[in-house]
């Protein structure tokens, strides 16, 4: 059985094992320090909870009181990477889950139909061919464990996917230099007192904010949040 699990044509089904036992540990890790290791993912991601298409960056902006230039083809772009995340149920958990679902969902059904091959005497599958057939097969089981999970795991969980309770909260910048032009690596802490790590650049043209400086969170375009600075020292302490 063992010469099953590291046979050459089960290479991909052992890698997505590995990376599943490596996320998960981390991810366990992260539950007890209150760190989310892996929410910036899902900051990357179109919001899925007002799917007809995209949660437009102009909505949070207006709600928040300022404007936010958004790019023409900003909806054309995210509506269908919406659309196919919708119908696959992403968004009723974190990201990562779902993640780690995949890969749990690949591999086991990876290795079961090459032992299932193997026991009919047709004999392994080439590694492309097998891991084709096999990420093919878990779209459906994918698509029903995401809704599954988003009726059974805590509702304090999933509330924490949506980016958009991020707008009006202040970050600080941790790694570069965010400008309008380019995006740097900021912290803040978000509704459920949770640490979360998203990419922020300057709402205007000429505005700079350097490593460690605070900045208050106006809108979001293409997954990173539009800034700008910290005018009431009140604000801080969010």
């Amino acid at each position: 059985m063992f010469a099953h699990f590291i046979a050459a044509e089960n290479l991909p089904f052992a890698v997505a094992l590995g990376i599943f036992f490596i996320i998960g540990l981390l991810q366990t890790i992260s539950l007890f320090t209150g760190v989310s290791l892996f929410s910036w993912i899902d900051d990357l991601l179109p919001d899925i909870d007002a799917v007809d298409g995209f949660d437009l960056p102009g909505d949070a902006g207006f709600e928040s009181g300022w404007e936010t230039e958004i790019p023409t083809d900003a909806h054309t772009d995210a509506s269908w990477i919406g659309e196919i995340f919708a119908w696959m149920n992403f968004g009723k958990v974190p990201f990562i889950i779902s993640f780690l679902l995949f890969l749990f969902l690949y591999s086991c059904i990876g290795y079961n139909g090459q032992l299932l091959l193997s026991g009919a005497g047709i004999g392994l599958l080439p590694s492309t061919i097998a891991g084709v057939l096999a990420l093919v097969a878990s779209i459906f089981p994918l698509k029903w464990g995401n809704a599954l999970l988003g009726k059974i795991l805590p509702r304090d969980e999933t509330s924490a996917v949506s980016s958009r309770s991020y707008i009006g909260r202040v970050a600080t910048i941790t790694i570069g230099e965010a400008t309008h032009e380019r995006g740097a690596e900021a912290k803040l802490k978000g509704p459920l007192a949770r640490t979360h790590y998203v990419m922020v650049r300057a709402d205007r043209p000429g505005a700079h904010f350097k490593q460690g400086e605070k900045v208050l969170l106006v809108g979001k375009v293409k997954g990173q949040f539009t800034c700008i600075a910290v005018q009431n020292p009140n604000l801080d302490s969010q």
